[in-house]
């Protein structure tokens, strides 16, 4: 399957049904949209992804994912698309250990994943 991104303006509204997964998502939209939403009482990865939104915002150099292989997942091409070079996102050993289901601009090191260059337009495999 090949799927075509183009940049455009976004407007509009959607209803998100509850769910953890697209919980993650909408928080990233949200943030993208410049709106932030303060969790009260949220599982551990959902407040990880609420936290690693606001450190990348903030300009912070390392974002601690924890657990959180959807943190992870989500907020490392988001930094890559976001231009932000030498972030690096942590976590505990065994989510380090975890692949990552694409041939990312990054680097693997004992700390962490570390952003080596900004994502750049062109074709992505991902892993099924």
């Amino acid at each position: 399957m090949e799927i075509r991104l183009f940049p455009s303006y976004l407007h509009g509204s959607i209803s998100v049904p509850v769910s953890k997964s697209l919980l993650h998502r909408h928080l990233i939209c949200r943030s993208l949209a410049g709106e932030y939403i303060e969790l009260a009482d949220a599982a551990d990865d959902v407040a990880r992804t609420a936290a690693a939104l606001a450190a990348l915002r903030n300009g912070e150099k390392v974002i601690d994912c924890g657990r959180s292989g959807s943190t992870l997942r989500f907020l490392l091409p988001l930094a890559m698309a976001q231009g932000k070079i030498d972030v690096m996102l942590t976590g505990e050993e065994q989510l380090l250990k975890r692949p990552v289901p694409a041939s990312l601009p990054m680097e693997r090191t004992a700390r962490g994943l570390r952003v080596t260059e900004k994502l750049t337009p062109g074709t992505y495999l991902l892993a099924a």
